[in-house]
């Protein structure tokens, strides 16, 4: 996991805080996630997002339909202009980081052979092309434009015959490991990279700060999830961007795996993230770009072989509006989306929808400033696991609900006649 590094600071948010309360089996077995039904693009429903007080009792906010597939819908006012300042100037008392790079488990063959060649010529022509190389299993913390591919063939002397591929014999005039050196020195180049930004944690119901108290509530209403499942996600995730500044196209969730466990507080290795919603609020605009993107929303069909054509699209430095729909930062905006289908059979989560692509723009002037919230949803239907959230989820649910039910027992008990 990517908050690394700010597990003490957590750790003192959680205390005194409604997060250190225990899970609590308060869904019943045969509960379904709910959804949004999207309708259609530019379908509004009118829904109250603040909690009805004295001084707001009419206080609405529209929810538009802006994708069917996947679902995704744009809040204008989900949360204020102060609350936006008030989540930038926390999270600079808590500190930024630099964002992590995607990580890539694919390690690059750097034997120089006909073998290595063959992996490498995807469509087997004959030949290595630009978008070939661009495609590399084993460099996707970096990527490159056709044009940084051919000007990598010029630094390295590969073309000698300069018609923009590389054959077999090209291939063994330049070893591999002199290509993965040269693929290091440009992760070194900000644009580059997968991602240029910093970051910062922080846990959003700390009873210190009454601004952000309305969060929880806000999320439930916004989202159908029991408050429960709200209050045991992820901390809220602000992220900062500068000039040229990105995220490249990812998925913010894994795909279902029964037999790798669901990401938590204590379990950050050897884990998959598990998060059914993604909200990402904008908290300021940027004098220009910084949109958030995604490249293959609304695509009739969408499979791997689509992704190896229109692959471009994920690097956002160059690519940004060549996308299906990007949106421009507007502040309070929230931008909400399921990153999994819902399983047809269990009501619970489904296989990862694949066109939940997305990512940040490059920042053209100015600093762009967001905050993401993820719902985890933990475990499978119906079992125990399921009704645990992601700070509790490695306790004893035994345990726990031995506590609760000798603590009952006790109070129930008839009291002795003084």
């Amino acid at each position: 996991m990517d908050f690394t590094g700010y597990l003490s600071v957590l750790v003192c948010f959680f205390c005194g805080g409604l997060a250190m309360e225990g899970p609590e089996l308060i869904l019943p077995k045969d509960w379904h996630l709910p959804r949004l039904d999207p309708v259609r693009i530019g379908y509004k429903r009118y829904y109250s997002i603040f909690k009805a007080t004295a001084k707001q009792d009419k206080t609405h906010s529209n929810i538009i339909t802006i994708s069917s597939k996947p679902p995704i819908f744009e809040i204008p006012k989900f949360l204020t202009s102060e609350e936006c300042d008030h989540l930038i100037m926390y999270s600079k008392r808590v500190g930024f980081k630099p964002s992590p790079q995607i990580k890539d488990s694919t390690e690059i063959n750097e034997e120089t052979s006909q073998k290595t060649f063959d992996i490498w010529d995807y469509d087997k022509d004959g030949f290595i092309s630009p978008r070939e190389i661009a495609w590399l299993p084993g460099k996707a913390d970096i990527y490159l434009t056709d044009a940084d591919v051919l000007k990598m063939f010029d630094d390295l002397k590969m073309d000698t015959n300069g018609d923009g591929l590389i054959d077999f014999e090209e291939f063994q005039k330049v070893t591999v490991p002199a290509i993965v050196e040269y693929f290091d020195e440009l992760r070194r180049i900000p644009r580059m990279r997968s991602r240029n930004s910093e970051q910062a944690w922080m846990f959003h119901d700390n009873p210190k700060y009454p601004l952000l108290a309305d969060f929880h509530g806000r999320l439930e209403r916004l989202t159908g999830l029991p408050m429960h499942v709200i209050r045991h996600s992820e901390p809220v995730q602000v992220v900062k961007y500068g000039v040229h500044g990105h995220y490249h196209s990812h998925h913010d969730s894994d795909d279902v795996n029964s037999t790798v466990p669901c990401c938590t507080l204590h379990r950050e290795e050897e884990c998959r993230l598990c998060r059914y919603i993604t909200v990402l609020v904008f908290l300021n605009e940027p004098l220009e770009g910084g949109e958030t993107a995604f490249p293959f929303a609304n695509n009739k069909t969408f499979d791997q072989e689509a992704l190896k054509s229109e692959g471009y699209k994920l690097n956002l430095a160059k690519h940004c509006h060549d996308g299906n729909l990007y949106i421009k930062p507007k502040k309070g905006k929230a931008i909400m989306w399921y990153n999994h289908y819902r399983d047809g059979n269990t009501g619970w989560l489904g296989k990862l929808d694949e066109r939940t692509y997305h990512g940040g723009c490059d920042v053209i002037q100015g600093t762009k400033w967001i905050a993401n919230m993820w719902l985890d949803v933990i475990g499978s239907s119906g079992s125990e696991e399921s009704f645990k959230g992601w700070l509790h989820a490695d306790e004893g649910m035994d345990t726990l609900l031995k506590t609760k039910t000798e603590k009952k027992t006790e109070d129930d008990k008839p009291k002795e006649e003084l």
